[in-house]
């Protein structure tokens, strides 16, 4: 069954009997309506069931304001030179001078 432009929908005919009414799809921004609705029809009944749908509530994501670094952010990176076991000293040559 498919809601008509005002969302509503009419059965007719209905035998005496426990219905259940699931919602599979929505309008986009629109939360899908999770809930079985049981509906208990009797002869020559009319039944009304009205469903208040729920817009979707968009989440956004904040970036962090240029202000708002932490200080290590801030901090200059010390880069560590490696070390040597055994470091090589090189003289350079005299020229005399």
């Amino acid at each position: 069954m498919k809601t008509d432009k005002n969302g509503e929908i009419q059965v007719k005919n209905l035998l005496p009997g426990k219905y259940y009414l699931v919602e599979t799809k929505t309008l986009t921004g629109y939360e899908k309506y999770d809930e079985q609705i049981e509906i208990q029809v009797g002869l020559n009944e009319k039944y009304d069931v009205t469903v208040n749908n729920i817009k979707e509530v968009k989440k956004e994501v904040e970036k962090p304001k240029e202000e708002e670094k932490t200080k290590e952010e801030e901090k200059p990176k010390e880069v560590e030179q490696p070390k040597e076991e055994n470091p090589v000293v090189k003289k350079l040559p005299k020229t005399g001078m």
